[in-house]
């Protein structure tokens, strides 16, 4: 996934582009190639090895997470498996038995190196999931309250949600910070 990020900074808007690509999605859409219809046993035998290669880097991500790998040994493996998963994908976007497999496999090509920022910084998650779940209570709010018409509601809700939101990460208060913004507001 593309990231389009603004930093507010005290000369004015910044816009970054980050690029980071979800581990999890990449292993579904490996899987979904490798169940489709028109798949041949050597194309999924292949999409099986990725998947399976796939799959060990998060286990190596947990074990360097957890202490049990050390982070440079963390990289070593991680650039050789990433060089394996190359390797398979480029075989695969030449001698793919289909062309939806191919074309899969050259989109894939061309965003190789955004994938590597997991294996640069052990700070970035492998999925977006924390980014999923803090949408999701928003999500079905909207759909049960339509959401608002107004642009100013639209505004509200959307800095009262991102607040709200910050702050139970962030393991604070909702109503204390509410009312020492309104307190702030009225002086």
């Amino acid at each position: 996934k593309l990231a389009s990020i603004i930093i507010n900074n005290r000369f004015g808007k910044i816009q970054v582009k980050a690029h980071q690509y979800c581990l999890a999605h990449l292993i579904r859409n490996v899987r979904g190639q490798a169940e489709h219809p028109s798949a041949t046993c050597e194309d999924t035998e292949r999409l099986g090895e990725l998947y399976d290669t796939l799959q060990s880097l998060f286990i190596d991500k947990h074990a360097a997470e957890q202490g049990r790998l050390s982070e440079s040994t963390w990289r070593q493996y991680g650039y050789r498996k990433w060089q394996d998963c190359q390797e398979m994908v480029e075989e695969l976007a030449t001698v793919g038995s289909t062309k939806k497999l191919r074309r899969f496999c050259r989109r894939l090509l061309k965003d190789f190196a955004h994938l590597r920022i997991y294996l640069r910084n052990m700070a970035f998650p492998m999925t977006n999931n924390p980014a999923e779940e803090a949408l999701r209570n928003l999500v079905i709010v909207r759909k049960l309250c339509f959401g608002s018409r107004s642009l100013y509601g639209k505004r509200w809700r959307e800095a009262v949600n991102s607040s709200i939101e910050t702050l139970r990460r962030q393991g604070q208060s909702v109503l204390d910070f509410l009312s020492e913004a309104i307190r702030a507001r009225r002086m």
